[in-house]
């Protein structure tokens, strides 16, 4: 379910850039769903309409962002009572326990990636490993991930991908 939910999420958020870069010529650099369906709104309130009539179904998606099932307000909601939606249950428990990984995750992500860095170091041997972004800022939230760069000269080269620039050695695509 979490790999189905992570592509759902990555579509929608690509529909939504392309509504609004098409109508705004920009879009805000967030991975939120609920931030990108804000700011399509104006322009387009049925958007706005789908998003409140399947908020559960698109804050599932915004935690398997990082393999977690369910995010905190998601789990408030189905679990907190609100009407309709009762609480309890193997499901709801399911969802108590990705929201928790998740956040166990975040909250503990230098040892991820030392793990990342040990396997990088021990694949490529000479590496440089860069944290950025909200986690290394430490303002990450309930949609955040963990935004990772790994640099060496020995990492493969895949043909027709990189970035297009070369050293003055001449080694570069």
């Amino acid at each position: 379910m979490d790999l189905a939910a992570f592509h759902a999420k990555q579509a929608c958020q690509l529909a939504l850039k392309y509504v609004l870069a098409s109508r705004a010529g920009c879009y805000p650099h967030t991975h939120s769903l609920r931030r990108l369906f804000e700011e399509v709104r104006v322009a387009r309130p049925e958007l706005w309409s789908l998003y409140e009539k399947h908020i559960f179904a698109f804050e599932v998606m915004e935690d398997a962002y990082l393999g977690g099932s369910v995010s905190t307000k998601a789990v408030q909601q189905r679990c907190g009572g609100a009407p309709g939606q009762g609480g309890g249950g193997a499901r709801d428990a399911m969802y108590i326990e990705g929201g928790l990984r998740r956040r166990g995750v975040l909250e503990n992500w230098r040892l991820y990636v030392e793990r990342l860095c040990g396997k990088a170091l021990e694949l490529l041997g000479m590496v440089r490993v860069v944290v950025f972004g909200s986690v290394a800022r430490g303002d990450w939230s309930a949609d955040s991930d963990i935004d990772v760069l790994i640099i060496s000269p020995n990492a493969p080269r895949i043909p027709g991908r990189g970035l297009g620039c070369s050293s003055p050695q001449g080694g570069g695509e």
